[in-house]
């Protein structure tokens, strides 16, 4: 199964945070308007999860391990409340540079959910492995 995570990067709270997640091998969410932990569970060990940074595109992708989420304020820091991590492994970037939405649009004709969503799995397994394909 195939994941997209919206870094954040259009608040100014997560400006650069991207770059601490991949270091880190990690996803990374926060709030108190939601449940960051049970956002970041849902994923299965061994699904597979694509970065996205706003306005330059999917810039890494990555698998989930058998780890629960857990607390910590390595990425956000401690302004904000709620912040969970979930690990991940076999860390890699797409080898011509971030996919753009418009490349995977061209590439695959699907429209990625990258609006008001930190974490969201995606139902189209063609358009997902095509998106795999590229990296």
């Amino acid at each position: 199964m195939y994941w997209l995570f919206n870094t954040d990067e259009a608040e100014p709270e997560g400006k650069g945070t991207y770059q601490l997640m991949l270091k880190q091998s990690c996803i990374a969410a926060w709030g108190t308007s939601y449940d960051a932990d049970d956002l970041l569970a849902k994923p299965l060990s061994g699904d597979h999860v694509f970065f996205y940074v706003d306005k330059v595109g999917i810039v890494a992708k990555a698998t989930f391990t058998a780890s629960a989420p857990f607390s910590s304020n390595s990425i956000f820091g401690k302004q904000k409340e709620g912040e969970f991590h979930r690990t991940v492994v076999n860390l890699v970037r797409p080898k011509k540079g971030p996919l753009s939405y418009t490349l995977v649009y061209k590439q695959t004709g699907y429209h990625l959910p990258v609006k008001g969503l930190a974490l969201c799995r995606i139902h189209d397994a063609v358009a997902a492995t095509k998106i795999a394909g590229l990296f």
